[in-house]
C-alpha cells in the first residue's frame, strides 16, 4: 500500500508541478511564520490575504455537494498541521512547553525534543506525504 501511495504522489507531482510548487512554497512559508507568531495572529491575518491565490489556483477537489470550496478546507487542514509541526520547533516551540508542563517530573525537556524529531522530519522532510 505504501509504494502505491508514493507512486500516485510522483503522478501527481508529474501532472501539476506547479501547483504543487505554489502550495510547497506556501506551506513553507506558514511553517516559518509559526516560529514566531501564534495561530491566531496566522489565521486571521494571513489567511485571509492567501484564501483567494489558493481558491483561484485550481486546485480540483470533490466537496460531494456538501462544501461549497473544498479546496480552501483541504488548504486550511494541511496548514493546521504544518502550524502545529512549526509550535514544535525553536526558538519558541509553545507545544514543547506546554508538553513539558503535563509530563511526570522525571521527563527531561531534551527527551521531548528527542520524541518530536521523527514528526519534524516527516512534516518538513517530505511535504507530499501531507499535501496529496
Amino acid at each position: 500500500m505504501f509504494f502505491s501511495f508514493l507512486t500516485i504522489c510522483r503522478l501527481l507531482d508529474r501532472l501539476f508541478p506547479f501547483l504543487n510548487f505554489i502550495f510547497n512554497l506556501l506551506e513553507r512559508l506558514f511553517f516559518l511564520l509559526g516560529f514566531f507568531l501564534d495561530w491566531i495572529e496566522i489565521t486571521l491575518i494571513i489567511l485571509p490575504l492567501i484564501a483567494p491565490v489558493v481558491s483561484t489556483l485550481g486546485f480540483n477537489i470533490d466537496g460531494y455537494g456538501v462544501i461549497d470550496n473544498p479546496e480552501l478546507v483541504w488548504f486550511v487542514v494541511l496548514i493546521a498541521v504544518s502550524l502545529q509541526t512549526s509550535f514544535l520547533t525553536p526558538p519558541v516551540g509553545f507545544a514543547i512547553f506546554y508538553l513539558k508542563g503535563v509530563c511526570p517530573p522525571g521527563v527531561r525537556l531534551l527527551d521531548i525534543y528527542k520524541g518530536v524529531v521523527p514528526f519534524i522530519v516527516l512534516a518538513v522532510g517530505f511535504p507530499t506525504l501531507f499535501n496529496t
